[in-house]
């Protein structure tokens, strides 16, 4: 069984010139979800130019740059004791790199 992959173009086109980018699962098994994303031009696809991790449970998302050591961007779910609805509310961070 391959790894799941999704590629992802401009509009209605399915061309190789208008490719935005293609995520791929980083590995087989996984407990958390993780993708490796490449960018359109990144066509050897040899280092990912980001990595996604994140938590259907925690509901939460961390984006890192392609060296998985620096984060990007965050979405992690505000917790509030106040709340009585289902609503649900969301922080998110960007980092300037």
């Amino acid at each position: 069984m391959a790894n799941e992959t999704w590629v992802v173009f401009r509009g209605d086109s399915s061309d190789s010139k208008d490719l935005i980018f293609t995520a791929k699962q980083s590995s087989l098994i996984q407990l958390k979800t993780s993708l490796d994303v490449f960018l359109g031009y990144n066509d050897k696809e040899n280092v990912c130019d980001f990595k996604v991790k994140g938590s259907w449970f925690d509901r939460s998302c961390t984006i890192y740059a392609g060296d998985g050591a620096t984060i990007i961007a965050q979405v992690n779910p505000i917790l509030s004791s106040t709340r009585l609805t289902d609503l649900r509310s969301y922080m998110e961070t960007i980092r300037h790199v």
